[in-house]
């Protein structure tokens, strides 16, 4: 039982990175956009 709540930690943890890595891509390349346009 711990075990699987340490797994669901890790997968959450991990999933709030990638969504941070996303949205801050996003944010990126909208300003890059901006700039060129």
């Amino acid at each position: 039982m711990i075990l699987l709540n340490l797994l669901d930690f890790k997968n959450r943890i991990i999933m709030i990175i990638y969504i941070n890595m996303y949205k801050y891509t996003y944010l990126y390349i909208y300003y890059i956009d901006i700039l060129f346009i």
